[in-house]
C-alpha cells in the first residue's frame, strides 16, 4: 500500500519502498494515489543509488502525468 511505502521509505528502506510503490502501482492503477506512488517510487530508486530506474520512471510520470505538481518536483532529479 501507499501508506506501507512511505513508511518504509520514512525508515530509509528504500528497497522495501520500491516493493511497496511497485505492488500499489500494479494492483490500483486508476487510483488517484498512483501520481504519488510513482513519486516515491522514482525517489526510492534515486536515494538507492539506481539512477536508471529514477530516470525511467521520470519519464513516465513527464509521459503521463506531466500536469501533476509531483512531476515537476521528480524532474528536479534529472539535474
Amino acid at each position: 500500500s501507499l501508506a506501507a511505502g512511505k513508511a518504509e521509505f520514512r525508515k530509509g528502506n528504500y528497497k522495501e519502498a520500491i516493493q511497496e510503490m511497485r505492488k500499489m502501482i500494479q494492483k490500483f492503477p486508476d487510483s488517484p494515489w498512483v501520481v504519488e506512488a510513482h513519486f516515491f517510487l522514482a525517489e526510492s530508486y534515486f536515494l538507492n543509488g539506481q539512477s536508471q530506474e529514477c530516470l525511467d520512471i521520470i519519464d513516465h510520470m513527464m509521459t503521463h502525468f506531466p500536469d501533476s505538481e509531483l512531476t515537476g518536483f521528480i524532474m528536479l532529479r534529472m539535474g
